[in-house]
């Protein structure tokens, strides 16, 4: 019996650790491919004929996250190294509209674009 619950729970442990490695589908932007249809971009992972859904991170820039949904950037996320973060959310043409921006203390407190910025360079 006690057997049986072991393998039960490895089982288990398996299947929750590979359906939470598909749903994060995090690729650097340098996987990723831009094409324009209908006068809009939609970026496709490289080799695949689906639009992209998922977060890609710049080569040069770990500390920025894009967020995909269906082709189209729907958000960004840039974190300074002492945790302060910028996000900046897009129109469903993926153009940033004006005045989009929220900025992020480390603690997760809204704060001004200037401490953001503060922080970013020191």
């Amino acid at each position: 019996m006690k057997k049986n619950i072991r393998i039960f729970t490895t089982s288990l442990l398996i299947l929750l650790s590979i359906g939470i490695n598909s749903c994060n589908n995090q690729v650097k932007s340098s996987d990723l491919e831009d094409r324009v249809e209908n006068g809009k971009y939609i970026v496709y992972k490289k080799g695949d004929n689906s639009p992209f859904t998922g977060v890609s991170i710049p080569t040069g820039n770990p500390n920025m996250k894009f967020f995909y949904e269906s082709g189209i950037v729907v958000k960004k996320e840039q974190v300074t190294d002492n945790g302060y973060k910028c996000v900046t959310i897009y129109d469903e043409d993926g153009i940033t509209k004006q005045n989009n921006q929220t900025y992020y203390d480390a603690d997760g407190n809204i704060c001004t674009q200037k401490e953001f910025l503060k922080n970013l360079y020191n």
